[in-house]
């Protein structure tokens, strides 16, 4: 009896050692997070996140299923990770669904760019399977961006030249349809620095990616630009969802660089000449470093 008292207080012991060990080391974590790219085509790209806890953990995590949602829908998975006991490092291979992100990308802006971001995890410690779900809100101003941009990208005009470029002055955007390519409305102010009205007939609005053509515009009623005077043009935008996996794709096998142009030109009629006003014509390398956003020190 007494032996058997005994192997149950070392057992304990051993227990409240153990737990105690635990306590120290999951408050003494010093984690890191990095990442890099895996394989990526206009169907999926796999990101690998490096997670280094700075110590090792008494504990055996096996995750086997965590899956990422935006909204309602699911557009990430991560398949069977593994913590061993004692390590102190873990890789994550995450693999998105482009074409599902493309689709939760809509559901977001039908939200009002405000979204949920959900994650739920299948995994187990010592074999012991349990079920997580962490949830957090998200909100964007991509339209505030997009009209910072076109706002940006005068084209000044030529020196000399009889027909002076108008000027952007103002440019407010709204959402429009998301079934099929994603519409935007955009009520775009012009200057007419020139001495005579402009009246304006159409538009010619494209913009390309590495040679993908991503969107188009059409102009919504013929207006005309008054002499020395300002006016507004309402312009419909339209996204070509469809290609924006294959976009994506080549912009990261291309390092992360890109060659975006964007040409708007207004076609008017002068003197009884059709003739095509430019407002911007302009091509640049874009570059961005994603990944530096997943990573993380404690």
């Amino acid at each position: 009896m007494r032996a058997a008292i005994k192997v149950v207080l070392i057992i304990f012991l051993l227990l409240i050692s153990w737990i105690g060990y635990l306590a120290f080391s999951l408050t003494h974590l010093n984690p890191q997070i990095t990442a890099e790219w895996g394989y990526v085509d206009e169907n999926r790209t796999e990101i690998w996140l490096h997670v280094n806890l700075g110590r090792g953990i008494p504990l055996s995590l096996s995750i086997d299923d965590a899956t990422l949602a935006l909204g309602v829908v699911p557009f990430g998975e991560i398949r069977h990770a593994e913590l061993g006991f004692m390590q102190k490092t873990i890789d994550l291979p995450l693999v998105i669904d482009n074409k599902n992100a493309v689709q939760a990308f809509k559901v977001h802006i039908g939200n009002g760019e405000s979204s949920k971001i959900t994650v739920v995890m299948d995994a187990s410690i010592f074999g012991v399977p349990f079920r997580r779900e962490f949830n957090r809100d998200i909100e964007t101003d991509i339209l505030g961006e997009l009209d910072s941009t076109l706002e940006s990208i005068q084209t000044g005009s030529e020196e000399n030249a009889l027909l002076q470029t108008p000027q952007i002055e103002r440019v407010s955007s709204r959402w429009g349809e998301i079934v099929g390519a994603i519409t935007i409305y955009s009520d775009v102010t012009l200057y007419n620095p020139n001495i005579f009205p402009i009246p304006v007939r159409g538009i010619e609005y494209e913009i390309y990616m590495n040679d993908y053509k991503v969107a188009h515009g059409e102009l919504l009623g013929e207006t005309t630009l008054p002499s020395k005077g300002s006016a507004t043009l309402r312009i419909k935008t339209f996204i070509d969802s469809e290609v924006l996996p294959k976009v994506w794709a080549e912009h990261i096998e291309n390092g992360e660089r890109s060659k975006i142009r964007v040409s708007i030109y207004l076609k008017s009629t002068i003197l009884g000449k059709e003739i095509k006003v430019k407002i911007a014509d302009k091509e640049e390398t874009i570059e961005t470093d994603l990944l530096s956003e997943l990573k993380f020190e404690g």
